[in-house]
């Protein structure tokens, strides 16, 4: 359960970076709809990670299956619409891929397990 907690935090931590920064390159409209793009894929993992075809496979897995395509169709919108990929895309990729992977290896560590021991019994629960 405390990796659940480190994955969705995670996504949380992705779409508000992704979102800040395309609320602040608003004047750059191909920068702005790149990064609101990326933006709303860690809205899709919840939704990827109940499927019920990808049950017999772990977590870090699923993400790869599914984040990895998008990814390469937001690039082959990039070359075919500019003739290249842009700056933005290559990196809000790299960005993407390497902070849903990270929690997945943070949420094995101690400091984490104790941190997350901590926030289970700090705070109150719903019942």
């Amino acid at each position: 359960m405390r990796h659940i907690y480190a994955v969705s935090l995670a996504a949380i931590l992705i779409f508000c970076t992704f979102a800040y920064l395309g609320y602040r390159n608003r004047v750059r409209p191909a920068v702005h709809k790149r990064l609101m793009l990326f933006a709303t894929f860690p809205l899709l993992e919840a939704a990827f990670d109940r499927w019920p075809v990808f049950d017999p496979y772990p977590l870090p897995l699923v993400h790869v299956i599914c984040f990895v395509p998008l990814v390469l169709l937001v690039m082959g919108y990039d070359w075919w619409s500019t003739g290249r990929v842009q700056r933005v895309t290559i990196l809000a990729a790299l960005s993407l891929l390497t902070a849903q992977q990270a929690p997945h290896l943070l949420s094995q560590t101690g400091a984490w397990q104790k941190f997350a021991l901590w926030v289970q019994l700090h705070m109150p629960s719903v019942s």
